[in-house]
């Protein structure tokens, strides 16, 4: 009986640490330009703090030696665009699908031991861009056709592979 209650092994707690959106480089911030996207950095952060529904690390008492950490990070993301350019006599259409990345680190927190980190990218399915580029009519009257709940889609299907993969490990 004694030892079968040290054979049970209990589930770590998991505590969320950050989630923070990095920098969106060069082509990024001219994109941003385009797709009018400059203050979704906080409401990415607000989305993945709603997902991620975690007990915050830093408001933790009591640490044990198997609790784990959970950072997220989004590297890259893009509202989506759609246009067209005039090159001397040809026309050159503009294409990009809306799209996040998203990586998550696990960790221990007693001694900060990396378990796992997960990367996964989420794009916008073909048929949906097309159906939005051309019945919107964003591409002939350059009308903004993606919108932040396109955004808030790709972080919930983007988190929900990452949590599907984070629970095979925990």
């Amino acid at each position: 009986m004694v030892i079968s209650r040290f054979l049970k092994q209990q589930k770590p707690r998991v505590f969320l640490d950050y989630i923070a959106v990095t920098e969106r480089g060069v082509i990024g911030t001219l994109a941003s330009t385009f797709d009018r996207s400059s203050g979704i950095d906080q409401d990415i952060i607000n989305n993945l703090e709603r997902i991620y529904s975690l007990p915050l690390l830093h408001e933790a008492s009591e640490l044990k030696y198997s609790d784990r950490a959970l950072q997220i990070v989004v590297s890259n993301y893009s509202l989506g665009f759609a246009g067209v350019a005039q090159v001397l006599s040809y026309t050159i259409p503009f294409l990009w699908r809306p799209k996040v990345r998203i990586t998550a680190r696990l960790y221990r927190v007693a001694d900060k031991k990396t378990l796992s980190q997960i990367s996964v990218c989420e794009k916008m399915k073909f048929p949906e861009y097309f159906k939005r580029v051309f019945l919107s009519g964003a591409f002939i009257f350059f009308k903004r056709a993606f919108n932040e709940q396109d955004m808030e889609f790709l972080l919930y299907t983007g988190s929900k592979r990452i949590l599907k993969r984070l629970t095979k490990i925990t």
